[in-house]
């Protein structure tokens, strides 16, 4: 008998992992999955509430007029996109990137469900954040962290989002002139930082 040396798909991966925490009774909980990890009607999916709720072009503010079947091949074809992903629905909640990679810092970029309670999404922001700097530096065969820092440039118009970040844990550090595209327009970023304790 010829046993297959097919690997698993990381789709395989990620059900057989939800599978297992549902087993175990950690419905309850939230999985972080790269992009690659989930079919594209479920990421499909996510972007498209945005859409509709119309925090798309918010998400994407650099962006004339995205769609949905954009951003989700755009994020799915894209290096270190991740989304969130409820256990017990296997629903993605949210969403974040990071680029921009200097040293041992990165930009990081969020979005969330715009149909659950926003101290879920505050949650989900602080938690995510802390587990990428806090836990990412534990994956075998790493020796040091992965990032120290992340750093966010929002725009200054988007007061929202401008608010939000703070909440997940990021300090203020000033205002990048000239920093930020929103909605078409150039105009200043916030710069906040949120760093690992060395």
């Amino acid at each position: 008998m010829v046993k297959s040396k097919l690997k698993p798909s990381l789709q395989d991966v990620t059900l057989s992992l939800m599978q297992y925490l549902r087993s175990a009774g950690m419905t309850e909980s939230y999985l972080v999955v790269p992009a690659a990890g989930l079919d594209s009607s479920s990421v499909t999916s996510y972007w498209d509430g945005l859409k509709r709720a119309d925090t798309l072009r918010f998400r994407f503010s650099d962006k004339d007029k995205p769609t949905a079947v954009w951003a989700s091949a755009y994020s799915q074809s894209t290096p270190n996109f991740y989304f969130v992903v409820d256990v017990s629905t296997a629903v993605i909640v949210a969403e974040f990137a990071l680029c921009n990679f200097v040293g041992k810092a990165a930009q990081v970029h969020f979005s969330m469900s715009p149909f659950q309670d926003s101290k879920l999404s505050t949650f989900l922001a602080d938690e995510v954040t802390n587990m990428i700097l806090h836990q990412w530096k534990d994956v075998e065969n790493l020796e040091e962290s992965y990032l120290d820092t992340l750093f966010g440039m929002t725009p200054v118009d988007n007061r929202v989002a401008c608010l939000f970040i703070r909440k997940a844990g990021f300090k203020a550090i000033g205002t990048l002139v000239s920093g930020a595209t929103y909605l078409g327009e150039t105009t200043d970023a916030l710069l906040t930082t949120k760093s690992r304790m060395i």
